[in-house]
Protein backbone atom coordinates (compact mmCIF):
# COMPACT_ATOMS: atom_id res chain seq x y z
CA UNK A 1 0.00 0.00 0.00
CA UNK A 2 1.04 3.55 -0.43
CA UNK A 3 0.91 6.68 1.31
CA UNK A 4 -0.11 10.03 0.01
CA UNK A 5 0.60 13.65 2.13
CA UNK A 6 -1.71 16.22 1.61
CA UNK A 7 -2.35 19.99 3.65
CA UNK A 8 -5.41 18.88 5.52
CA UNK A 9 -7.28 21.72 7.84
CA UNK A 10 -9.22 19.95 10.24
CA UNK A 11 -11.67 20.88 13.13
CA UNK A 12 -13.21 19.94 16.25
CA UNK A 13 -15.17 20.83 18.99
CA UNK A 14 -12.50 23.22 20.52
CA UNK A 15 -11.16 24.75 17.37
CA UNK A 16 -9.79 24.18 14.02
CA UNK A 17 -5.65 23.91 12.48
CA UNK A 18 -4.18 23.07 9.41
CA UNK A 19 -2.13 19.81 9.57
CA UNK A 20 1.19 20.27 7.18
CA UNK A 21 1.49 16.85 5.61
CA UNK A 22 -1.95 15.00 6.61
CA UNK A 23 -0.80 11.30 5.75
CA UNK A 24 -3.59 9.32 3.81
CA UNK A 25 -2.44 6.00 4.20
CA UNK A 26 -4.30 3.21 2.76
CA UNK A 27 -2.07 0.21 4.76
CA UNK A 28 -3.56 1.98 8.00
CA UNK A 29 -6.59 -0.15 9.69
CA UNK A 30 -8.00 3.71 10.98
CA UNK A 31 -7.08 6.98 11.27
CA UNK A 32 -4.55 7.79 13.71
CA UNK A 33 -4.13 11.74 15.23
CA UNK A 34 -1.75 12.76 17.66
CA UNK A 35 -2.60 13.70 21.09
CA UNK A 36 -1.46 17.48 21.14
CA UNK A 37 -3.00 17.87 18.04
CA UNK A 38 -6.52 16.29 19.13
CA UNK A 39 -6.04 18.60 22.55
CA UNK A 40 -5.66 21.77 20.32
CA UNK A 41 -8.94 21.07 18.52
CA UNK A 42 -11.55 18.40 20.83
CA UNK A 43 -11.77 16.12 23.52
CA UNK A 44 -9.99 12.96 24.18
CA UNK A 45 -12.60 10.25 24.49
CA UNK A 46 -10.57 7.48 26.54
CA UNK A 47 -10.62 3.65 25.72
CA UNK A 48 -12.65 2.31 28.60
CA UNK A 49 -13.39 -1.54 29.48
CA UNK A 50 -16.69 -3.11 30.55
CA UNK A 51 -16.17 -1.91 34.14
CA UNK A 52 -15.33 1.66 32.89
CA UNK A 53 -11.45 1.93 33.65
CA UNK A 54 -9.53 3.30 31.46
CA UNK A 55 -7.29 1.35 29.18
CA UNK A 56 -5.25 1.38 26.27
CA UNK A 57 -5.62 -0.64 22.73
CA UNK A 58 -1.83 -1.92 21.65
CA UNK A 59 -1.15 -0.62 17.75
CA UNK A 60 1.45 -2.33 15.68
CA UNK A 61 3.50 -0.32 12.88
CA UNK A 62 3.82 -1.23 8.99
CA UNK A 63 7.30 -2.35 10.24
CA UNK A 64 5.85 -5.20 12.30
CA UNK A 65 7.80 -4.06 15.33
CA UNK A 66 7.06 -0.65 16.23
CA UNK A 67 4.33 -1.03 18.96
CA UNK A 68 2.09 2.06 20.25
CA UNK A 69 -0.68 2.85 22.83
CA UNK A 70 -3.41 4.01 21.57
CA UNK A 71 -5.43 5.85 24.51
CA UNK A 72 -9.01 6.84 23.25
CA UNK A 73 -10.42 8.31 20.43
CA UNK A 74 -11.05 12.00 19.04
CA UNK A 75 -13.42 13.40 16.48
CA UNK A 76 -12.71 15.96 13.56
CA UNK A 77 -14.45 17.23 10.95
CA UNK A 78 -11.90 17.81 7.21
CA UNK A 79 -13.39 18.43 3.60
CA UNK A 80 -11.28 16.36 1.13
CA UNK A 81 -11.70 17.28 -2.57
CA UNK A 82 -15.32 18.12 -2.35
CA UNK A 83 -16.60 15.04 0.60
CA UNK A 84 -17.38 16.60 3.86
CA UNK A 85 -15.70 13.79 6.22
CA UNK A 86 -16.61 13.02 9.68
CA UNK A 87 -13.67 10.75 11.46
CA UNK A 88 -13.32 9.54 14.83
CA UNK A 89 -9.44 8.90 15.05
CA UNK A 90 -7.49 6.85 17.63
CA UNK A 91 -5.51 9.17 19.86
CA UNK A 92 -1.49 7.91 20.36
CA UNK A 93 0.58 10.58 22.55
CA UNK A 94 3.83 10.39 20.59
CA UNK A 95 2.99 9.63 16.79
CA UNK A 96 5.41 10.34 14.34
CA UNK A 97 2.56 12.27 12.34
CA UNK A 98 0.05 14.39 13.58
CA UNK A 99 -2.69 12.77 11.48
CA UNK A 100 -2.63 9.66 9.58
CA UNK A 101 -6.46 8.63 7.66
CA UNK A 102 -6.63 5.27 7.34
CA UNK A 103 -7.95 2.59 5.42
CA UNK A 104 -11.48 2.66 7.35
CA UNK A 105 -12.37 5.93 6.50
CA UNK A 106 -11.26 5.73 2.89
CA UNK A 107 -13.43 3.24 2.35
CA UNK A 108 -16.54 4.82 4.38
CA UNK A 109 -16.46 8.35 2.03
CA UNK A 110 -15.20 6.34 -1.42
CA UNK A 111 -11.69 8.01 -1.68
CA UNK A 112 -9.33 6.13 -3.87
CA UNK A 113 -5.55 7.46 -3.61
CA UNK A 114 -3.35 6.93 -6.85
CA UNK A 115 0.12 6.92 -6.62
CA UNK A 116 2.76 8.57 -7.89
CA UNK A 117 5.70 6.37 -8.74
CA UNK A 118 8.60 8.90 -8.83
CA UNK A 119 7.39 11.76 -6.12
CA UNK A 120 7.60 10.88 -2.22
CA UNK A 121 4.23 11.63 -1.33
CA UNK A 122 2.55 12.44 -4.54
CA UNK A 123 -0.09 11.03 -6.04
CA UNK A 124 -4.13 11.97 -6.52
CA UNK A 125 -6.58 11.73 -4.09
CA UNK A 126 -9.72 10.70 -6.14
CA UNK A 127 -13.13 10.98 -4.81
CA UNK A 128 -16.41 10.45 -6.00
CA UNK A 129 -19.69 11.21 -4.57
CA UNK A 130 -21.59 8.33 -2.75
CA UNK A 131 -23.60 7.73 0.13
CA UNK A 132 -21.91 7.68 3.28
CA UNK A 133 -21.60 4.35 5.10
CA UNK A 134 -22.77 4.31 8.68
CA UNK A 135 -20.24 6.08 10.82
CA UNK A 136 -19.97 4.84 13.72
Amino acid sequence: MGRITRNLNISGSRGKTLIKSALFDGGASHSFIRMDTCTAIGDLIPFKDEHGKKVTKPITLADGETRLLAIGTCTFDTKVNDIDIRDEAWVVEKLGQELIIGADTLQRYGIQLEYAEKEAGGGKIVTEARDEIAWL
